[in-house]
């Protein structure tokens, strides 16, 4: 059995949500590890395994269900996912989860921030921003972060052009366009809609508790500790063993809280930036997305 549906991004926007709703399911099947990430040959990750085209495969080796897929995030940023996606299954259903790209940016930099100091280690996104041409010629990268890319923040919020390329490998008939704001307000329609384009029954019931919550770091002091232990001592305790570690402390020292909202300034800054892409992506899914560009609390 091959995939015939990705959900392909954007960061923030839902995807693992809706990848744990549609994995319940009994006529969908998802593979157990998100962000497998096999298309998009141009992601520059650092630290993580690739996979061959039998190995890829071996994820959904015993599926049986009618609808059979992935959910990885960074295939819509990608240049290249789309044409391999095609190339791969020009019949392939493509999922797009979309948010105020100003929202989305913020929300993205705080989660690269919860994640550790390897995948974000400039304290301020108005900073962060401003090192992205930097950062573009190899400067400033924390030297644990694993995808680089990923802190090019107004480059992961320039939607349109991502669009795009999907839009010219498929047909309208095989993109479905999720907005985060309209799961918020009805996540049943959206998660019936979903069913509906992936031709599997549209009537099954689901609880749908929030998945993926903002947190913050409870201690800092912890945070930076852990990133100060040397390479020496981590690497003489066993992979797996020190991944349940990792994971224990980071559960113990994380706290769900509101994300704090973007300075207005910052945010009237980057809404004027978007404003163009903004209005090109509105037509190109056929939205009225005017109201991304008003001032507005984080949602």
């Amino acid at each position: 059995m091959i995939p015939n549906f990705l959900i392909v991004g954007a960061p923030k926007c839902g995807t693992t949500a809706m990848w744990r709703y549609l994995q319940a399911h009994p006529n969908v099947f998802l593979s157990p590890r998100k962000d497998i990430h096999y298309f998009g040959s141009d992601l520059r990750f650092t630290k993580r395994s690739t996979f061959s085209h039998s190995e890829y495969l071996q994820f959904f080796a015993s599926a049986t269900e009618k609808a059979v897929g992935e959910a990885s995030v960074w295939y819509l940023y990608s240049q290249k996912a789309a044409e391999e996606i095609y190339r791969f299954n020009p019949k392939m259903k493509i999922i797009i989860m979309l948010r105020d790209p100003v929202q989305m940016m913020y929300a993205h930099y705080t989660q690269m921030r919860f994640n550790g100091l390897g995948d974000e280690d400039i304290p301020l996104f108005s900073e962060a921003l401003a090192a992205e041409e930097n950062r573009k010629k190899g400067l400033q990268i924390p030297p644990e972060n694993t995808l680089p890319q990923a802190l090019f923040y107004r480059d992961i919020g320039t939607l349109s052009p991502q669009i795009e390329r999907y839009q010219q490998c498929f047909p309208a008939s095989q993109i479905l366009y999720l907005l985060q704001e309209d799961m918020k307000h009805n996540m049943a329609e959206m998660y019936r809609n979903t069913l509906n384009f992936l031709g599997v029954d549209p009537d099954f019931q689901m609880n749908f508790h929030r998945i993926n919550q903002h947190k913050v770091v409870r201690f800092e002091w912890i945070r930076k500790a852990i990133a100060a232990t040397p390479h020496g001592v981590k690497d003489k305790i066993p992979t797996s063993v020190r991944n349940q570690i990792s994971r224990r402390i980071r559960k113990m020292n994380s706290k769900h809280e509101k994300r704090a909202p973007l300075p207005p300034l910052l945010e009237e800054k980057l809404k004027k930036e978007c404003k163009p892409d903004i209005e090109r992506l509105g037509k190109m899914i056929g939205r009225d997305l005017s109201h991304w560009l008003e001032s507005k609390k984080e949602i």
